[in-house]
């Protein structure tokens, strides 16, 4: 395991009661199953689920979603989280963002878009507010205004790892909405990535600034290392 060193204070989520589960799952089995990754292409965004392992022995009821951002061209990563959090017996949607072009209009036009999409498949393929976990500025902002006006059981907002990715000036336009983080949050980046407004002792942080690769893992397998042992921290 990974040294898991964070600053702040976390909150405890409560989990659904065995009942509750067993409502949602009978919810979820006049569904069609995800027993295979299934992949449906939005206005704006892909959508990409993936069900618990075949053999897993406990079947966790929070859902998971990932979101990264348009430019970031890796699809590996993602895979390689989805596969981890079904191992680890989470249900997961894995949802990319597009964008076709990177005038003013359309960036905001792109995000309010984005925003949509989220919300609805946030409704069609969840029972339970999801742990949102964001990769990259697009994604970062997409995930905040989600949080701003809808209920999550946590937010992690990931920095990523490759300097191909770094902050570009159509993605510094996008606007970004504060919020009171009144649930677990985690912020998995350098120190100075860190919106001013999240810098407070009630968000956890992980500074990636002198982070390198180790156990044979790239920096965005460490991301999700580090997002595992926190969220066994906050008790999700």
């Amino acid at each position: 395991m990974l040294p898991y060193v964070v600053s702040g204070r976390a909150t405890s989520q409560h989990l659904l009661s065995s009942t509750s589960f067993k409502c949602i799952f009978l919810q979820q089995q006049r569904q069609q199953r995800w027993s295979q990754p299934s992949s449906q292409r939005r206005h704006r965004v892909t959508l990409i689920q993936q069900d618990f392992a075949d053999k897993v022995k406990v079947k966790r009821p929070l859902p998971i979603v990932l979101v990264q951002s348009s430019n970031d061209m890796d699809t590996s990563w993602p895979a390689r989280w989805q596969k981890k959090l079904a191992e680890a017996g989470y249900r997961s949607s894995y949802i990319r963002l597009q964008r076709e072009d990177s005038t003013s209009g359309e960036i905001q036009s792109s995000l309010d878009i984005w925003y949509k999409d989220l919300v609805q498949a946030m409704r069609e393929h969840s029972y339970f507010p999801p742990l949102l976990i964001g990769h990259g500025e697009e994604a970062w902002k997409t995930s905040q205004k989600y949080v701003s006006n809808n209920p999550v059981s946590g937010l992690v907002l990931i920095h990523p790892s490759k300097n191909d990715n770094d902050d570009t000036t159509a993605e510094a336009a996008m606007p970004s909405l504060e919020f009171e983080p009144h649930f677990p949050l985690l912020v998995v980046s350098p120190a100075n990535k860190v919106p001013l407004f999240l810098q407070d002792e009630h968000v956890d942080h992980v500074d990636t600034s002198a982070t390198t690769a180790t156990n044979g893992m790239d920096g965005d397998d460490m991301s999700l290392q580090h997002t595992l042992d926190w969220m066994d921290d906050v008790n999700m």
